[in-house]
């Protein structure tokens, strides 16, 4: 059953799981774990019928029914830790995944009022918890040092809004997203193809950071063009400095882009086509789209930021707009 991802099938041969600790079973840690994998599986909220979501009393049914598949999944790995004590780390992994999926659905549900507040943060620092839990016992975890990052900085201004708390949450996470690049880097060939998710999606996530941080960019350049803003910087010190984020934001995006279409975008910029992408969608993790889009405002915002700082190189200036331009034009 397990082959065939049957995990109802094997949900429903060891239920009910709250008496399982009397059964032959309780003390052979390769049958619980795959008993414990197939429980979470079906604990994702992502899996329910959104429709049931808009019905206040199926909706509590189903909360209810996964909230009860979460518990019983963690009860399973942590009788695991027990007995498998070489494979901790495996399993604390296991229960903090389960924390950090469902807060992932929770949070990109939040129009159903699935959870407050306080319960988000209660999973947030579960799934944050069990993740650190792991990488003590193994540092090298490349899956686990990602969605330890993503969860600090893709998750936690969902739920909070402390400001300066969020911005030191992030932060804390881009060291954990620089930490998957330079794990990734030292791997073999082989190795690196196992976690290319992770990898390229470090260099985007940290990309995507600094654009996002630089944000009020936009407005001040649109009332700069209205003739306002004329004595007054584009880019407000807030918590990054622009020249910085700028440049973090251009290595790591170009960075991600190298490693998907195998060649560096500043020595083909001038020459590739949307036909050339295409020829290497295989290789994609981020979609291509999205990727040119990032990179085409990004370019504009360096032009502007030399506009800002009173840039004299009219070449520099000429480059990062043909640069915008072009790359505008693949997507």
């Amino acid at each position: 059953m397990f082959a065939q991802n049957n995990w109802e099938g094997i949900y429903n041969k060891f239920k009910p799981i709250e008496n399982i600790d009397r059964s032959k079973y309780w003390n052979n840690h390769e049958i619980l774990s795959m008993i414990g994998f197939a429980i979470s599986k079906l604990s994702y909220l992502s899996d329910a019928d959104k429709e049931c979501l808009n019905n206040i009393k199926k909706k509590e049914k189903i909360l209810k029914e996964k909230k009860k598949l979460r518990e019983e999944a963690e009860f399973i790995f942590k009788r695991c830790i027990e007995i498998d004590k070489e494979n901790k780390a495996r399993y604390l992994s296991n229960i903090a995944y389960i924390n950090y999926h469902y807060l992932q659905d929770a949070i990109n549900n939040r129009k159903f009022k699935l959870e407050s507040t306080e319960d988000l943060l209660t999973y947030f620092n579960k799934a944050e918890r069990y993740f650190k839990d792991a990488l003590k016992l193994d540092d090298t975890r490349i899956k686990e040092w990602y969605r330890l990052g993503y969860l600090m900085l893709e998750c936690y201004g969902k739920i909070v809004v402390d400001t300066d708390e969020v911005f030191k949450r992030q932060m804390e996470g881009i060291d954990y997203l620089r930490k998957v690049i330079n794990l990734w880097r030292e791997l073999s060939e082989d190795e690196k193809k196992r976690c290319k998710y992770e990898y390229i999606n470090s260099l985007y996530n940290i990309s995507k950071f600094y654009q996002e941080a630089l944000k009020s960019f936009w407005s001040n350049v649109k009332r700069r063009l209205q003739g306002n803003l004329l004595n007054t910087n584009l880019f407000s010190k807030n918590h990054i400095d622009p020249k910085q984020g700028l440049c973090y934001a251009k290595e790591y995006l170009e960075e991600c882009f190298k490693d998907q279409y195998e060649q560096d975008i500043n020595e083909v910029i001038d020459k590739i086509t949307h036909e050339d992408i295409m020829k290497t969608y295989d290789n994609w993790k981020i979609e291509a789209i999205d990727l040119l889009y990032r990179l085409g405002l990004l370019y504009f915002m360096i032009y502007w930021y030399l506009i800002d700082i009173n840039c004299k190189d009219i070449d520099k200036l000429n480059s990062y707009i043909n640069k915008s331009k072009n790359v505008m034009n693949y997507h």
